[in-house]
């Protein structure tokens, strides 16, 4: 759910996703991981994609750019549903469309990197710990900083008065 469904929704989860659906690894190895998680996208963090409980969860919000505001993401790691509900942890915030798509690339990339023979996503996230990753993922992709000439500035039409 996101901007085009929901009146609670702060992103345009469909914009997301749509960028997630086009997006090819560009190794088998990586390619093969990004076919066995699960992403759950959710434009706000009311949680109707169920974030939390996801391989890599993302739930909208906003994020201060200046005296502007940008829609973002929460990047959420570790929940799962199988085998008994864990809710993942909140590891970064502030992720802007244009870098979901770099984000999950990371992380898959982070993963498959340090992953043991066998293991899956989640039992790579678990050993390493949701904290140990998100500073992985720090090191990949660098702090996030947003330039004010990447904001849109929305100005109210001006109604004449008679």
């Amino acid at each position: 759910p996101g901007t085009e469904f929901c009146t609670l929704a702060v992103t345009n989860s469909q914009g997301a996703a749509r960028d997630l659906l086009r997006f090819r690894p560009e190794t088998p190895e990586k390619a093969a991981l990004f076919q066995s998680i699960s992403i759950h996208l959710s434009g706000c963090p009311n949680s109707c994609a169920k974030h939390q409980v996801a391989d890599i969860g993302l739930a909208g919000t906003m994020t201060p750019v200046g005296d502007l505001r940008r829609f973002s993401y929460q990047l959420f790691l570790g929940g799962q549903v199988e085998g008994g509900i864990r809710l993942g942890a909140m590891v970064r915030k502030g992720i802007t469309e244009e870098r979901v798509v770099p984000t999950v690339d990371a992380l898959i990339g982070i993963v498959a990197t340090h992953r043991l023979q066998g293991e899956s996503f989640q039992e790579t996230v678990l050993r390493l710990g949701t904290e140990p990753v998100a500073s992985l993922l720090e090191k990949e992709i660098g702090p996030l900083t947003h330039e004010l000439s990447e904001a849109i500035t929305m100005i109210p039409d001006l109604i004449e008065v008679q």
